[in-house]
């Protein structure tokens, strides 16, 4: 890529960390702390929902479930991209032993430093995607009540007992799903940036970490990935 464009190209953010003995993952929430430091926790719903939380000085962060991509496969059922602000998950009905079944993955019971892949993301979900008898949208009111149990969840097991709360990523326009984490968490402020910071708000924090590589500052923080120590993480390659 450098040698086509002519630029200098940004990558391998990785793996010095993980040569450290971190995960590689998650990377954005130095980006957090940095751009967006007038709040306590930072919730990124994406395909995968993860959370970062800061902690008297350090910040701990990790993936929870998966998310948007889980949604999307059950509103493409009904021939839907998305199911826009979870109009489906809200005409269905929470079916309560799948749920059950979904919560009580030892994933769930696991501590951070975590990730998740793709794959395991799906894994972790496949009760509900392969049930035969759910309609599809009982299958997104269930998905929303796990999604919002586990959010709960790292919420209540934080040490935070208020707070303010960023909501990021396409699932931030899930007003469903936001709507039913408010409820279930009333004690922190959920703020729900403009549509540029929701769409946005990765690329920006990679382009942050990727300045702060070409300054040799600290990009990738040893209290999310497990790591032995902070790092200056990622390679440029000069075209």
């Amino acid at each position: 890529m450098a040698a086509t464009v002519g630029l200098p190209v940004f990558s391998d953010l990785r793996n010095l960390d993980v040569a450290l003995g971190g995960q590689g993952a998650p990377i954005v929430p130095i980006g957090d702390t940095l751009l967006f430091a007038e709040h306590q926790a930072w919730l990124n719903i994406g395909g995968i929902a993860n959370i970062s939380i800061r902690k008297e000085e350090e910040i701990h962060a990790f993936d929870i479930v998966g998310a948007n991509q889980i949604f999307n496969v059950l509103a493409q059922q009904k021939g839907k991209a998305f199911d826009e602000e979870g109009a489906l998950a809200k005409s269905g009905q929470i079916d309560i032993e799948t749920l059950n079944l979904l919560n009580k993955k030892e994933w769930f019971q696991m501590k951070g430093p975590k990730s998740l892949s793709n794959d395991m993301a799906m894994e972790l979900a496949h009760e509900l995607l392969d049930h035969t008898s759910l309609k599809v949208e009982d299958k997104l009111a269930t998905f929303v009540a796990h999604v919002s149990d586990q959010i709960e969840n790292v919420l209540r097991q934080s040490g935070l007992a208020e707070g303010s709360v960023l909501v990021s990523g396409g699932g931030a326009l899930n007003t469903f799903l936001i709507d039913t984490v408010r409820r279930k968490v009333s004690n922190f402020n959920w703020v729900i940036p403009d549509a540029k910071t929701i769409n946005f708000k990765e690329a920006l924090v990679m382009a942050l970490i990727g300045a702060l590589r070409w300054r040799e500052e600290v990009n990738v923080l040893k209290s999310v990935t497990g790591a032995r120590q902070d790092s200056v993480g990622g390679a440029f390659w000069l075209g």
